[in-house]
């Protein structure tokens, strides 16, 4: 009874681990995809694919690896194989094209995270109503006009803090970076 217990949490183990590193993976695989296969639909559909495929394979990644990459890598032979499906179309990529869009969208895990940690750093600094008017903007999705009258300002105010908070987090995001940068 217990070895089947062991089994299920070994189990469970590998399904988190699988779902944390496909949500940090999806964004990319999805831009790889998608800058290969212009119609929506079937990029969506090479999408759940590559999902389905990394999930059946999981226990065979090789965790010294960059997961994205080697989900990357699960989407360049899902692509190639629709490429060959669809070869009567003049507008294809070959496989030396598809090798170099891969090795971009691999590498920009390793460029965007600190960018991404040090975004997060930066914005826990903004205070006040320069917070609220960015969750406004960028979390609740909310045009400028829509947030100014809630707030009781003009469109342009709205814009303007914005502009302020967008340099502010800029200059902090280039020198939490360069500070890291300066440590190693």
């Amino acid at each position: 009874m217990s070895n089947i217990n062991n089994n299920d949490n070994h189990q469970i183990a590998l399904h988190k681990e699988l779902t944390v590193l496909w949500m940090k993976a999806q964004p990319i695989v999805r831009a790889y995809i998608s800058a290969t296969v212009r119609d929506r639909h079937h990029s969506e559909d090479l999408l759940q694919r590559v999902a389905l495929t990394a999930t059946d394979k999981f226990e065979s990644y090789d965790r010294d690896r960059p997961f994205t990459s080697w989900a990357v890598g699960i989407a360049r032979n899902h692509i190639l194989d629709y490429l060959r499906k669809q070869s009567r179309d003049k507008h294809h990529f070959d496989a030396e094209m598809l090798d170099q869009i891969s090795n971009i969208c691999s590498d920009s895990e390793l460029i965007y995270e600190p960018m991404k940690e040090a975004l997060g750093h930066c914005i826990e600094h903004i205070k006040g109503k320069n917070r609220k008017i960015l969750e406004m903007r960028y979390v609740s999705d909310k045009k400028p006009m829509k947030v100014a009258k809630e707030l009781g300002m003009t469109a342009n105010a709205v814009r303007h803090v914005l502009h302020r908070v967008r340099l502010s987090l800029n200059q902090c995001i280039k020198e939490r970076l360069l500070g890291e940068g300066g440590k190693g």
